[in-house]
């Protein structure tokens, strides 16, 4: 018996680390997640290994079975005692009830008090803050590189200087710098690249320079070392735009936000909500002008069926939402739903999703598949509504529909990670899109759906609504600062 669960064990951590690399990413899912089935029910998983594979089973849509195998307090505890801060993400998604939203709080602040009492166990000592000319900010992320944090990064780096700030980046990103990661380091104050430093490595790195204001950009992003803001570091501490929730530490006092994305609850933050006065983000002006020009045409006009769809990262499909596009695609003659993930070329994904889409009495022939990763965002032109995920809702996907011509019908709730779609379509003109509750989000689908002069204007004036609204770097970077020249 012994041999044979350390056979299993053993073929589950192989399934687990095949899981990044390159090939067919639905079958190495598959693979993984039989693993994890047949080591579980014989109790033999892992501990280390509950993370990975909750988040495996949520990827492939397994979203009931993920309940009975790892109930939502539960596992969150275990995570955050373990210390497995990036796994916390899984449970944002997994929120139905406002006693959730506190439980994944407590969570979260279980994992920050114990990284609080490490950081004191190894005090880190900061070196003296001489006369300066300029302030010196840092910026703590491990995807300063190419990666879609850097599009909203790019305005502050774009224009510190004229704003009289000192960038300093700091990054243990194993491997070497890309393209990306040197043009970061040749506009910048400084880039401290630590590749695989552990935490209390990195705050040495930033406690030397002594920032005024040491800005969180990558949240539980693997090897981004969050932690490291356990130890004070700069006399203000800040997260901003890479993780929708607060992280745990107390340390960290405020999370940049706008009027939109703040929760309507401030004490579903461990931070104090710091404003921006418009947007709480700007894009870099490179990350969406290289798409081609849209077609005036609509997708239900170019195709004679009209298509629903979603780009979002299938770890944030609840059995909420799902019901709630089923809803949407049966109260819609000829319509289909275009799911565009890598997830698609897993038959258990599609099996799953299916399920719940048949509950609402919508067949399985019309569910698309389109099985790409990071070659998206043309397919997003073939979709005419885009259904956000909820609670968790989407961020970059939101952009990128929108900028593709679908308009996108949220559902928005109290907490910062169920506001973010919200705060983008109230920035860019689309308020009414963003609803309270399920019932509105299918009835405003529909309308929207019928529609079609709006959809039309949406797709021929979209673009312009955003730029206006987003594309203003150089405003946004001004504000940015003058909003932390008051620390």
């Amino acid at each position: 018996m012994g041999s044979s669960a350390e056979a299993l064990r053993l073929r589950c951590r192989a399934a687990l680390t095949d899981l990044s690399a390159p090939g067919d990413e639905g079958a190495r899912l598959e693979a993984a997640f039989h693993a994890i089935r047949e080591v579980q029910d014989a109790g033999v998983l892992d501990d280390d290994a509950q993370g990975i594979s909750l988040a495996v089973l949520l990827r492939l849509a397994a979203v009931e079975e993920a309940d009975r195998r790892w109930p939502f307090a539960e596992i969150g505890r275990t995570l955050a005692a373990r210390g497995e801060h990036s796994y916390l993400t899984n449970q944002l998604p997994r929120v139905r009830t406002d006693a959730d939203r506190r439980e994944l709080l407590e969570q979260h602040r279980i994992w920050g008090r114990a990284a609080e009492a490490k950081a004191a166990r190894k005090p880190i000592t900061v070196a003296p803050r001489g006369p300066r000319t300029r302030r010196r900010i840092g910026l703590l992320s491990a995807d300063l590189r190419m990666h879609v944090v850097l599009a909203f990064a790019e305005p502050l780096i774009q224009y510190a200087g004229e704003n009289g700030v000192e960038l300093y980046c700091y990054s243990a990103q194993p491997g070497e710098p890309d393209a990306a990661q040197q043009h970061v380091a040749r506009h910048v104050a400084a880039f401290r690249h630590l590749p695989g430093a552990v935490a209390h490595e990195l705050a040495q790195a930033i406690a030397a320079d002594a920032p005024d204001v040491l800005i969180d950009i990558g949240g539980s992003t693997g090897f981004n070392r969050v932690e490291a803001m356990a130890h004070r570091l700069a006399p203000v501490q800040l997260s901003w735009m890479g993780y929708p929730h607060s992280c745990g530490l107390s340390t960290i006092d405020y999370m940049v936000l706008d009027p939109h994305l703040a929760p309507t609850d401030t004490s579903l933050l461990i931070e104090r909500p710091l404003l921006m006065p418009r947007s709480s983000i700007a894009l870099s002006p490179g990350f969406l002008s290289r798409e081609a020009p849209l077609a005036a045409e609509l997708p239900q006009e170019r195709k004679g069926v009209f298509t629903f769809g979603s780009a979002g990262s299938t770890y944030k499909y609840s059995a909420a939402s799902l019901r709630a596009w089923a809803r949407v695609l049966a109260s819609v003659p000829n319509s289909r739903f275009l799911f565009v993930r890598p997830e698609g070329g897993s038959e258990i994904f599609r099996r799953n999703v299916a399920e719940h889409f048949a509950r609402m009495g919508v067949a399985d022939d019309r569910l698309d598949f389109a099985v790409v990763r990071h070659r998206h965002r043309p397919l997003l032109s073939e979709i005419d509504i885009s259904l956000d995920t909820f609670p968790l809702t989407g961020g970059t996907t939101t952009i990128e529909a929108l900028w593709m011509g679908a308009p996108v019908v949220s559902l928005r709730g109290p907490a910062v990670y169920e506001r973010v779609s919200h705060a983008i379509l109230t920035n860019v003109g689309l308020s009414d899109l963003s609803v309270e509750t399920e019932d509105a989000f299918v009835a405003r689908a529909v309308e929207l759906a019928g529609d079609q002069v709006r959809r039309r204007r949406w797709r021929a004036e979209g673009r312009d609504a955003m730029t206006a609204a987003l594309g203003d770097a150089q405003g946004f970077a001004a504000e940015f600062y003058a909003m932390l020249a008051r620390f």
